[in-house]
């Protein structure tokens, strides 16, 4: 029944409930607080979902970063690690250190071993590094790599001028004697003062032609007897006496008469002119000399590993040997020697060192062929009626006819706790003496001599022998030098390859 054709008394009552009913709001409140908390329920889940996923990002981009901060500290650590694998840049092209899958492992960040480098080198002067980074948790990996170049410098250093002198003498104290009737016909440097007694002298080796003989006192030059500096006919070049001769100042030296200096200049300036250094235990440990390789016979080197006179006295005669030392550490051969007691020769080559004290007895009679430096630990002996022919002369008794040519082969000698020479013997050898320096009779060095102090009693003489063997102190040689860069241009990230 429609609602106009009720009657009008219930169409009226309908009606009224009709509109109370719609104008009810009870319940409303809660319909909308159950609207509302549905909604912030979704947003909140919404949120929360939000917030995990970007923490999550978040700790991902953080492991990321900072496996990618090990791998380029990692490649910073690996370059400068590279000047001790290849410090002079000499390494063959093709070398390795480490590779992928075994890397040379380093720690940074908390990590664990988290962090590896190897390199190739792929030209003449070019690494190509790579470094890799692994993250604390051990998640994420990456990889850089770049290119680093060489350039290496070579400087030449000249042989001390000391060797330019046939009798160098260090010491700063004390008067260096020359007695008797002992002449000194090679250049001579005293540091000290300089006593020339009875009829001893220092004088030109000839009495005409080429002058070479420059004499250079750095303190006092006392002259007793008939001793002489030079001649007044044959004058040696020069004359510097720091401290003045006999007694005076130094402008008395230049007074011929008084000083018997006779010179064609004269000088008075101080040099700081030195001693070249010596590093004995640097070269006893520069090779196995308790473990020589002999091919023929043998020859004691050394007896325990230790520098402590463990062969005692010896002599480089005896049984034909020939004998190698090789350096510990890269297995090359340091120096050579060898005899052959038919033939009485001597071969010698590179740096040799023997611990113990050289005696040469009379009668001991040898040439040599070769070029080396022979570091002596203890004392150097040599007695009359022996001799020692370097290259260009040859043996003659206790002498050497000829003339010892040193650009043909040298032997130079080191001795470790000073020199002695008596009787008639000769040695084409260079000297290097730690101490005093002796020679009597007519016994004498012929190379070039430096020394602590020196005694000379005979008539010493020398050769020219400027460019001493290398491996003795102050000897020419060079120094190198290597830069390293990183190549422009060549920084990359790589995928990783382990």
């Amino acid at each position: 029944m429609a609602l106009g054709t009720l009657p009008g008394g219930i169409a009226r009552l309908t009606i009224t409930r009709l509109r109370t009913v719609a104008t009810d709001e009870s319940g409303f409140s809660l319909v909308l607080a159950i609207i509302m908390v549905a909604s912030l329920s979704v947003a909140t889940a919404s949120l929360s979902s939000l917030v995990v996923s970007n923490t999550r990002s978040f700790g991902r981009d953080r492991q990321e970063a900072r496996a990618f901060n090990v791998a380029e500290a990692g490649l910073n650590y690996a370059v400068s690690r590279l000047t001790t694998y290849d410090p002079s840049g000499s390494l063959a092209v093709n070398s390795t250190i480490g590779s992928t899958g075994s890397p040379q492992l380093f720690t940074l960040d908390g990590g664990t071993g988290n962090g590896g480098w190897w390199a190739e080198k792929t030209a003449v002067n070019v690494w190509t590094v790579h470094a890799r980074g692994i993250s604390p948790n051990g998640a994420v990996k990456r990889e850089v790599a770049v290119e680093t170049t060489t350039d290496t410098v070579v400087t030449n250093i000249r042989a001390s001028a000391a060797w330019g002198y046939g009798l160098f003498i260090a010491s700063p104290a004390g008067c260096t004697t020359v007695v008797g009737n002992a002449v000194v016909t090679m250049p001579v440097f005293v540091k000290s003062d300089l006593c020339l007694q009875g009829s001893s002298g220092i004088a030109e080796p000839s009495a005409s032609g080429t002058k070479k003989v420059t004499l250079y006192v750095g303190g006092k030059l006392t002259t007793t007897g008939s001793a002489t500096v030079g001649t007044p006919s044959r004058k040696i070049i020069a004359a510097t006496v720091v401290g003045g001769c006999n007694g005076g100042t130094a402008s008395i030296c230049s007074n011929s008469s008084f000083s018997k200096a006779y010179a064609d200049s004269y000088y008075s300036a101080p040099t700081t002119l030195t001693k070249p250094p010596i590093d004995v235990q640097g070269t006893y440990d520069s090779g196995d000399w308790n473990h020589p390789h002999c091919t023929t016979g043998s020859f004691t080197f050394d007896n325990n590993g230790t520098r402590n006179n463990s062969v005692g006295t010896f002599s480089l005669y005896g049984s034909s040997y020939v004998c190698e030392v090789k350096d510990p550490d890269d297995n090359d051969v340091v120096g050579k020697l060898a005899w052959n007691n038919a033939t009485k020769v001597l071969t010698v080559s590179g740096v040799l060192f023997i611990d113990g004290n050289l005696d040469l007895a009379g009668g001991s009679q040898a040439s040599y062929t070769g070029t080396a430096a022979l570091y002596v630990n203890g004392s150097v002996k040599t007695n009359g009626n022996s001799a020692l022919c370097g290259p260009g002369a040859t043996l003659a008794g206790s002498s050497c006819n000829g003339l010892w040519d040193a650009t043909q082969g040298a032997l130079g000698i080191v001795a470790g706790a000073g020199w002695a020479m008596t009787g008639t013997a000769e040695y084409n050898v260079i000297a290097y003496v730690v101490g005093d320096y002796d020679d009597g009779g007519t016994a004498r060095v012929t190379g070039p001599i430096i020394t602590d102090t020196a005694h000379v009693h005979g008539t010493p003489d020398t050769t020219d022998a400027t460019d001493p063997p290398p491996g003795l102190p102050g000897a020419a040689g060079f120094t190198s030098a290597t830069t390293w860069a990183v190549a422009h241009g060549t920084w990359r990230q790589v995928p990783v390859t382990g």
